[in-house]
């Protein structure tokens, strides 16, 4: 479980993030003067802690003596993927294990890159009759229970391109087919909070996603899901849907 956030605060380590959390995507380089009008800092505290930061590749000069981002902190975003996968994944296995033993199905994991929903982790229950191995990134988005709760955060103009370069080709008898239909799922998504795909993939197996939201609270930052034959799923609707939210929310909880 992450450490919860307190205790004592270094303020020359604080004054040094807030240095860098200056820049953005809009100011992607600064003043010293810019830098201190912003904190609310004297330009010789401001100054000394630019340096050190500038001494460890933190920071850099541009001609003009402008600052910018370092080499240092690039290479350290490379590490941030597989590091923010690895706590994923542990936050959410006992989750997914509490869902795998209560009703006997798959539990899968996934997070969003580029909106698109990548399969992080799988647990496959135990001691049950039907179990379900089958999980992929290249499954169709409109036909699968997470891939549709990807459709449904799409910005407007994204799901309408999605819709205009790809055949809703069926995969089963169940395979929503038709742009209309699938907008009208894809809004139920949003308004119910969860993606039921009812054998829409393939005949006899069907899923229930939920999303993993990031701290606006309207983000997926992933998703949860759980698969299992349809009768299984059925039977056991309304108590799956409940348990996989709440799973969702703690999970977000924790992440944050």
């Amino acid at each position: 479980m992450p450490q919860t956030k307190g205790g004592k605060v270094i303020q020359s380590v604080q004054r040094a993030i807030d240095i860098i959390e200056c820049f953005d995507g809009v100011d992607i380089e600064l003043s010293l003067s810019q830098i201190s009008q912003r904190l609310g800092l004297n330009k010789s505290t401001v100054h000394g802690i630019l340096n050190t930061l500038h001494n460890n590749d933190y920071i850099c000069q541009n001609s003009d003596g402008k600052y910018l981002l370092g080499q240092a902190l690039f290479n350290k975003g490379q590490l941030a993927r597989p590091t923010t996968h690895k706590l994923y994944v542990d936050v959410a296995k006992p989750y997914m294990q509490a869902l795998c033993d209560k009703y006997k199905v798959t539990s899968n994991l996934f997070i969003m890159e580029k909106g698109l929903p990548i399969v992080l982790h799988q647990i496959l229950p135990n001691n049950s009759i039907y179990i379900i191995h089958h999980v992929s990134d290249n499954d169709p988005l409109y036909c699968t229970a997470s891939g549709k709760i990807a459709l449904a955060y799409f910005q407007p103009d994204a799901l309408e391109t999605y819709l205009a370069q790809t055949e809703l080709a069926p995969t089963s008898s169940f395979t929503i087919t038709t742009k209309d239909a699938l907008r009208i799922s894809l809004q139920e998504i949003l308004d119910l909070g969860y993606s039921y795909e009812k054998e829409e993939l393939g005949e006899g197996v069907s899923a229930i996603s939920v999303p993993v939201f990031n701290k606006d609270g309207n983000t997926p930052f992933g998703a949860i899901s759980i698969t299992g034959v349809t009768f299984h799923i059925v039977r056991n609707f309304q108590a799956m849907v409940a348990d996989i939210k709440q799973a969702s929310k703690k999970i977000a909880q924790e992440l944050l």
